[in-house]
């Protein structure tokens, strides 16, 4: 079947567009299997759901990352310039959501940081997460404010020197990891 060139030109606008809603164009790419987990109380089991890209987010109970989530993100923190100290494990559930926290630690200019991860079931819960880190943050001394609705970037006198404290998550992810990193 050959197609008339007006005809392929729409085909390759709805392609382009479909990948575009999709988050397909995001700056750092997604892990092509998804990383969502909701079929078992093991926090690492590799089965997983069936999520939609789409702008809705899929009905779930509880989130949990993947092994292959944890290696992303352990490579998408050496692209903000963190080196990856101690590799990110299952820490602990909260009560509240049943989300898996996954802590790690890492290290950027001579300062060693710690990294929690905490995967939420969509944008709403994130938002939440992300206020409950600020206030986390705030309570250790840090003073900072939101540079957008999703990142909140604060600043903290340790021995008279100053170091970071951020909490933010990606709202382009199918799964949204609210990710908090502060001095330890």
């Amino acid at each position: 079947m050959q197609l008339k060139p007006i005809t392929a030109i729409a085909v390759l606008l709805l392609a382009v567009a479909s990948l575009s809603v999709s988050g397909c164009t995001t700056q750092i790419p997604e892990p092509i299997s998804e990383p969502l987990n909701t079929t078992t109380t093991e926090p690492l089991n590799t089965t997983t759901a069936t999520a939609s890209t789409s702008a809705t987010s899929p009905t779930v109970s509880r989130a949990v990352l993947q092994p292959n989530w944890l290696e992303y993100l352990t490579s998408y923190m050496g692209y903000k310039g963190y080196t990856v100290t101690e590799p990110f494990e299952y820490e602990y559930t909260v009560a509240a959501t049943s989300n898996s926290v996954y802590e790690g630690e890492l290290a950027k200019n001579g300062v060693e940081y710690k990294c929690i991860l905490e995967p939420t079931k969509n944008l709403n819960e994130a938002r939440l997460e992300l206020t409950s880190s600020v206030r986390s943050l705030e309570r250790l001394g840090y003073v900072g404010n939101y540079t957008d609705a999703n990142t909140w970037n604060g600043t903290l006198i340790d021995d008279g020197e100053a170091v970071t404290g951020n909490t933010w998550f990606e709202p382009t992810w199918s799964i949204p990891v609210v990710i908090t990193v502060f001095a330890d």
